[in-house]
């Protein structure tokens, strides 16, 4: 729910922005970034599944068969989110010494969203790879050549290119290796050989061999 909560305060961040409510839009990115913080914790915290439930689970706390395999690409709210994130930065793309020198508050405001929204997708690979190891996600083919991990650090890296100036403590590493993609991207990508989040620009592959 964090993420419907986030994308619904962010959508009106976006309004008020682009109607001038600079100190209300302000308020909303900082109601955003709130929600953004909960996200990795609440997809950690155990989902409690009664035993006469025919709900198919989407937790370890309730271990059976799913008639599908449970990937990413079903979470369409978090997309919603991403998209949301996007459009932020389409309403607002000055860097954060151009903003801070008219709104201070606008400016600090949207870089703790980015940091929040960067150290949820570090997370997530920290709390991935204890509980998968080297092991593939459920939707990746054999032959490939990425495991569940390996997948997700490049969606970190794309949101920190994204980000880079639009923060006062930039990844810069990152984003003088990075691009500008010509296609739509997906935050969670549907094959092992994606190298795309819906945060940012796809990444040249040197930066893979940045982070082995």
């Amino acid at each position: 729910m964090f993420n419907v909560y986030a994308t619904i305060a962010l959508r009106q961040a976006i309004e008020q922005l682009r109607e001038g409510m600079m100190h209300e839009a302000t308020a909303h990115l900082a109601r955003t970034t709130v929600y953004v913080q909960g996200f990795a914790p609440a997809g950690r915290t155990p989902q409690p599944c009664p035993p006469t439930s025919t709900t198919p689970p989407s937790a370890p706390s309730c271990p059976t068969v799913v008639p599908v395999p449970l990937s990413g690409s079903m979470h369409v709210e978090y997309r919603q989110y991403r998209d949301a994130v996007d459009e932020l930065l389409e309403v607002l793309p000055e860097s954060i010494e151009d903003l801070a020198r008219h709104e201070p508050g606008l400016a600090f405001a949207r870089e703790a969203l980015l940091e929040a929204d960067l150290i949820e997708a570090e997370r997530r690979v920290t709390l991935v790879e204890p509980v998968v190891g080297s092991e593939r996600s459920l939707v990746q083919p054999p032959a490939t050549m990425d495991n569940a991990v390996s997948v997700l650090r490049p969606m970190r890296h794309v949101r920190a290119a994204k980000a880079a100036c639009l923060v006062r403590f930039g990844d810069h590493l990152v984003a003088a290796v990075a691009r500008p993609s010509r296609r739509p991207d997906s935050a969670h990508p549907r094959r092992a050989t994606a190298r795309t989040d819906r945060s940012g620009p796809l990444l040249n592959p040197e930066v893979t061999r940045l982070h082995p």
